[in-house]
Formats: C-alpha cells, sequence, structure tokens
C-alpha cells in the first residue's frame, strides 16, 4: 500500500501481518481477524483519497502543554498532526480482542490519542 510523500504514519504492511496472525492465539479468533482486516481496509481507503480530502484542522491541548491538531476523514479514521509527524488513526478503540495501531477515542471534547511508542495523550478540543 503506497504512502503519499506527505502521507501519514501507518503501520508497515509486514507489522500488521504479523500482529494479525497474533489473532490465532485469541479465543475469539474470528473476531480479533475481522477486526485486523477493517482496520487496514479503512487505512487504505483514506490513503487512496488521502490527497483529495480537505483537511479541516481542529486544535486540541494536551498535557505539558502539548498542542495537537486533529481533522476527521470518512472511513471512521483522523488526521492527527503533533509536530512534523501526521498520524492516521481510527476513531474507534478496540473491537474484540483486535487494538488498532493507532486509534483515537472521544467523549464530550475531551480526546484521548493512543499512537505506537507514546504514552496515551489526554487532550481537551479548543472550540
Amino acid at each position: 500500500m503506497p504512502v503519499p510523500d506527505d502521507g501519514p504514519v501507518i503501520e508497515e504492511l509486514a507489522d500488521w501481518f504479523k500482529r494479525s496472525r497474533m489473532c490465532a492465539s485469541q479465543s475469539e479468533q474470528r473476531a480479533c481477524l475481522t477486526g485486523a482486516h477493517r482496520e487496514r481496509i479503512a487505512v487504505a481507503q483514506s490513503l487512496h483519497n488521502w490527497a483529495q480530502t480537505p483537511s479541516t484542522w481542529q486544535k486540541a491541548k494536551c498535557k505539558k502543554r502539548t498542542v495537537v491538531e486533529l481533522s476527521v476523514l470518512p472511513n471512521a479514521t483522523m488526521k492527527i498532526r503533533m509536530g512534523e509527524q501526521v498520524w492516521l488513526a481510527l476513531t474507534s478503540a478496540q473491537q474484540d480482542s483486535w487494538v488498532p495501531y493507532s486509534w483515537v477515542s472521544q467523549d464530550q471534547g475531551n480526546i484521548e490519542i493512543h499512537v505506537p511508542e507514546t504514552k496515551v495523550m489526554k487532550c481537551r478540543v479548543e472550540s
């Protein structure tokens, strides 16, 4: 799956494939694999439309005065800009036993950003 030059940080296909094979050890193997494939399809669809999808950015303030920018996309995905990096994240959390590579949960203006190698960022969307 080619990523545009100015595209987002996503999980490499080989890494996703390795993680999805871990579903074999889950009690709900089918549900786990369904979640894995649902995530990858949403990522692929978002990448396909990356350049054509206009970004309307909204700022959010996080702890330690970190400011991130968010832009909601179709296919239950969101762009998250943190400094020079743009992440592509699912807007739904864990489904069954599958945990997406990066995801966002939202609740009345509060947002939690889950991206690899970063602690969960708790933020408040600015009005």
